[in-house]
């Protein structure tokens, strides 16, 4: 399936971390969109939101995520979609069962993000 921002620069990036997230890709493609520097402080305060001491398991997720930003700057605009579509799903989950503090697949998608962007096998 293509989702229309592939390119030749960035498609590899893009592959391997569909790859990685299987069948997930369909629920988190979506929220893969193109990010900016103007994305970065909404993506903070969705981090800060999911970080909440009562969501112990997607605050955990989320101190992964908040470290990836620290390389925002440096991303390429596929980097960027990936991690905004990582801290967007999490949010989402984060919005429809705000007590259960559990992600639905959040610790797929956040170390899929983390692999992907930090290049691991």
């Amino acid at each position: 399936m293509s989702t229309g921002f592939e390119t030749a620069d960035n498609s590899h990036v893009l592959t391997r971390f569909r790859h990685r997230l299987g069948p997930l890709w369909d629920d988190v493609a979506p929220h893969c969109v193109e990010a900016g520097a103007e994305d970065l402080p909404r993506l903070k305060n969705q981090i800060r939101r999911c970080s909440r001491p009562e969501c112990a398991t997607n605050a955990q997720l989320a101190r992964e995520l908040e470290a990836l930003l620290a390389g925002w700057p440096h991303y390429g605009s596929c980097e960027r979609m990936i991690l905004r579509g990582a801290v967007d799903y999490l949010a989402e989950d984060e919005a429809q069962s705000p007590r259960a503090g559990v992600a639905r697949d959040g610790d797929v998608v956040v170390e899929a993000t983390v692999r992907t962007l930090l290049r691991r096998a």
